[in-house]
């Protein structure tokens, strides 16, 4: 089994709270109205969760054709 990294522990908090900001907020007054600071929020977590991930992804993949798999 593998072992869960704090970078995908990271990438896997920041992608659940965007998801509850926003749908918490789109119930908010104005309904179905997302504010600007949930959105810039949510691409940010977006952005880090992709980044945090891929790097991983990266980094894995360099060490198996460093090792010859």
């Amino acid at each position: 089994m593998k072992k869960v990294t704090f970078r995908e522990w990271c990438s896997g908090f920041s992608l659940v709270t965007a998801f509850l900001l926003s749908a918490v907020n789109m119930f908010l007054p104005p309904v179905g109205d997302i504010s600007e600071t949930v959105l810039w929020y949510t691409a940010q977590a977006f952005f880090f969760a992709g980044a945090g991930l891929g790097i991983d992804v990266m980094i894995d993949r360099k060490i198996k054709q460093r090792d010859g798999e």
